[in-house]
């Protein structure tokens, strides 16, 4: 909680210094900030209880209220859950929600670089046996594969770069797509190096994340490929292609 509460601090801080290139005021700024925590925590909460069903043999209403009020959270249904609030403060203050998204985009990797140093500390999310790495206090026996610190580089790496491109085109477009898509791709391998199984193992040995990654690649690869097809298409129509 001590480096989510760090990394929510820091995403934050990140927004209020530029959110004078999208004409945010402080008050609006507050507005999207309670509302997504707030969204943001429902999906992460929802997502895990989806998350431990694979390892219910019976899955009661009783466990499902209980798993909603103590269960933990999975970050993929954060990212969603705030994606949503972003949108529903955009459309009730007339600010279109897709240059909001991609304005706010770095801070979802900024947050998770830190929170993914929490789970490290706090010992979940742990990784595989393994002949090098760290060791778990409730398990002192067995060195696993540091995966959270993995996936915290990963993180300061997808940041850095959002920032270096923005800087350079001087402008936020596709910020969203470029940052799904590149933590997708980290998020689906890194997943063959976890060792717990709370997130979830479905058909074919993915977890829930991992399907997750897979749809939105498959998502933005045919959005790709639309936009293409209709590229080439007005380019035949001005070149009088037949």
């Amino acid at each position: 909680m001590l480096m989510s509460g760090i990394g929510l601090c820091m995403a934050f801080l990140y927004i209020y210094c530029r959110r004078e290139n999208v004409q945010l005021r402080f008050k609006v700024l507050l507005e999207y900030f309670i509302v997504c925590a707030l969204t943001g925590f429902i999906g992460a909460r929802l997502l895990f209880v989806v998350a431990i069903i694979p390892s219910i043999e019976t899955f009661t209403i009783n466990e499902l209220v209980y798993y909603l009020v103590n269960g933990g959270i999975v970050f993929y249904g954060g990212v969603f859950g705030v994606i949503l609030g972003i949108v529903i403060v955009s459309i009730r203050k007339n600010i279109s929600p897709k240059n909001m998204l991609d304005f706010a985009a770095p801070a979802f990797p900024l947050f998770h670089a830190f929170a993914r140093i929490g789970c490290l500390l706090a010992g979940c999310c742990y990784g595989l046996e393994w002949n090098w790495g760290v060791i778990l206090m409730d398990n002192p026996d067995v060195v696993r594969f540091p995966v959270q610190l993995f996936e915290s580089i990963c993180d300061i790496i997808i940041f850095t770069g959002l920032l270096l491109l923005n800087t350079k085109k001087k402008s936020y477009k596709n910020n969203l797509a470029i940052y799904l898509c590149s933590y997708a791709v980290c998020r689906f391998v890194l997943e063959f190096y976890r060792g717990d199984q709370v997130r979830g193992i479905w058909y074919g040995g993915f977890s829930t994340s991992q399907y997750i990654s897979l749809l939105i690649l498959v998502f933005y690869g045919i959005r790709v490929l639309h936009k293409t097809t209709k590229y080439l298409k007005c380019y035949r129509k001005r070149m009088n292609i037949v």
